[in-house]
């Protein structure tokens, strides 16, 4: 007879709260450039997760993280965030805005004072703190605050991509 079908136990890794982060910044900072470029077989990384209201606990990955434009609107989530890492990414309020008018959004129109109220808040924030221009030079400096592997090929990959989210709210 043939050998008995056995179940062969697979270890997956787990999440905690100490290989969790969020990526943060002003809408129209690459958040959602983060999501994809930083979801690899071992990490996923959400978009909008907390407006979103997901759960971030996904098992299966070593690391879940998820890149958030209206991360300070959340009411007390920051002083909740625990072990979790937080990335600022810090762009002029005035180009967000300028940015932010060219997807025909009549809604931006009245929002840059709360452009400018949510850039100081980012600013108060604990973390590690990025320039928008800097961003492509500084993948490294990231990855090893993340304590995610850094791989030059898929940073090249992903550098010139355009993502973006269809809407932003």
């Amino acid at each position: 007879m043939g050998k008995k079908d056995q179940a062969v136990a697979v270890e997956t890794p787990t999440t905690t709260s100490q290989n969790r982060f969020v990526i943060t910044g002003l809408p129209r900072s690459r958040t959602a450039w983060f999501s994809a470029y930083l979801t690899t077989d071992d990490c996923l990384c959400y978009h909008e997760a907390i407006a979103g209201g997901d759960d971030m606990r996904a098992p299966g990955f070593a690391h879940v993280g998820t890149g958030e434009s209206g991360y300070v609107l959340v009411p007390d989530w920051g002083e909740n965030l625990g072990e979790h890492k937080l990335v600022i990414i810090h762009r002029n309020p005035e180009d967000v805005h300028a940015s932010l008018s060219k997807l025909d959004n009549a809604t931006v129109h009245d929002k840059a004072w709360l452009l400018t109220a949510m850039a100081t808040q980012l600013r108060a924030l604990k973390g590690l703190h990025i320039e928008y221009e800097a961003i492509n030079s500084s993948l490294v400096e990231i990855h090893e605050y993340l304590g995610l592997p850094y791989s030059p090929e898929r940073a090249d990959l992903f550098i010139n991509l355009n993502i973006q989210s269809q809407d932003w709210r």
